[in-house]
């Protein structure tokens, strides 16, 4: 049995965001945070507009090749864009963490991939054309729920693999085929066609995007670092929902020029900053105000090189189905889900180069992946330049007090003692 739809929630999400995004418009602080929440409410809008028309529009997973979708003109929205926010905004976690157990998803099953499960399960999404989603070479959770949200929604699916190599020319070969395969399926499923042109368009968007996400690499390593974990998170997600779009070059390059000014007149994240963390995992989404906090009253800036530590890639216009797979393998957050040794030299190379102090490893309990990984790179860290790391325990998408006043009190604890080893380290310099 299929659920009913129930689009209430969906619509308020909408009208919330609509507000959210007026009151930045009139009360204007930084031009990027204002174009932020203009996407997040687009995508939103793009998804309502093509249910009400009878269009197309198909729900993918982060990983996904979004420029064959722009290519094909067809709108995507990332499933689990579109279930955090609309959990967020409407105060829904729990209500939807246990419609996704009562389908059969264990509960300790990755909190990012039970939000979809549970949104689609409720009905509160309109149904989409078909689903897109991938398995991100060792994300077990990712390379499942587009499956059970495509049984849910009653629609085909398509899983785009990504091999665990993905360097390889067998693996880019491999990937290449599928690409084409998934255009394949599109184009049944939707009726549309692939553009060749409008795919090399988008590449080169994307191609511009990733210039300056490389310039603002530069900027962000500056002393005081100019950009904050909050604005480092919105640009993260940024990345993947502009992709191969003209909006995410006016974003990227509005928050480049905004972190430009800043370096010039030496403002920093943190007034006065105090110490330099690594983040090795995605910080937990709901707990900005946590970031903001360790910002202004311990002088904590954080770092994330899989927001911003891109391989060498530029669009190739004469083979642009090669281009998007490529495209795919250097982002630096799917590093993350790649070989150690592909993490390993992102997390060292980052640590050395921006002078890290000390590491956060956000430990996501639900994942079956981070936990190795993280010890691994933790001891590294130790063992190679001397940096102490504090693993904090969390649920990724946990917005609770009692998760930020946990993670206030742990950093207040840790930070004295990576002061002491500072001071000891200069002392036997």
């Amino acid at each position: 049995m299929k659920p009913i739809t129930d689009l209430a929630m969906f619509e308020q999400t909408i009208i919330i965001l609509q507000n959210v995004y007026e009151h930045r418009k009139s009360h204007p602080t930084f031009k990027s945070a204002e174009l932020y929440y203009k996407v997040i409410f687009d995508t939103f809008n793009r998804v309502k507009e093509a249910s009400l028309e009878g269009k197309p529009w198909v729900a993918c997973s982060f990983g996904s090749p979004y420029e064959i979708f722009v290519g094909m003109d067809i709108p995507c929205a990332i499933q689990d864009v579109l279930s955090g926010v609309l959990a967020t905004l409407t105060k829904s976690h729990e209500e939807l963490y246990n419609a996704a157990t009562a389908i059969g998803i264990r509960p300790d099953v990755c909190s990012a991939q039970r939000l979809p499960a549970g949104v689609y399960a409720k009905g509160w999404l309109p149904r989409p054309s078909a689903t897109v989603y991938t398995n991100l070479g060792g994300c077990d959770s990712s390379g499942g729920v587009g499956a059970v949200v495509a049984h849910l929604a009653g629609v085909p699916s398509f899983l785009f693999s990504f091999p665990h190599y993905w360097q390889k020319k067998s693996a880019v070969e491999h990937r290449t085929r599928e690409i084409q395969s998934l255009v394949a399926f599109l184009e049944k499923t939707t009726g549309k066609r692939l553009d060749m042109d409008r795919l090399r368009q988008a590449l080169v968007n994307t191609g511009r995007q990733v210039e300056l996400i490389r310039e603002i690499n530069g900027l962000r390593r500056v002393v005081p670092c100019p950009l904050s974990a909050r604005i480092s998170n919105q640009a993260h997600w940024m990345a993947w929902i502009t992709a191969g779009r003209p909006e995410g070059v006016e974003y990227f390059t509005c928050l480049r020029d905004e972190l430009k000014a800043k370096v010039a007149s030496k403002t920093g994240a943190a007034e006065t900053e105090k110490y330099r963390l690594l983040s090795l995992f995605t910080m937990p989404q709901n707990q900005m105000a946590f970031y903001d906090w360790a910002e202004k009253e311990l002088g904590a800036v954080f770092f994330e090189p899989g927001y911003w530590r891109w391989r060498d890639w530029e669009p190739d216009l004469a083979n642009p189905l090669r281009s998007v797979v490529l495209r795919t393998s250097s982002e630096p957050y799917y590093r993350w889900y790649h070989s150690l040794e592909e993490l390993m030299s992102m997390t060292m190379e980052e640590a050395e180069e921006v002078k890290i102090d000390a590491a956060i490893n956000f430990y996501n309990e639900r994942c079956s992946l981070g936990g190795a990984l993280a010890t691994t790179i933790k001891e590294r860290l130790q063992k190679s330049l001397n940096i102490p790391t504090l693993t904090l325990g969390v649920d990724m998408i946990d917005p609770s007090p009692t998760l930020a006043r946990t993670m206030q009190e742990s950093l207040t604890e840790f930070l004295p003692t990576v002061s002491a080893a500072k001071r000891e380290q200069i002392r036997s310099a």
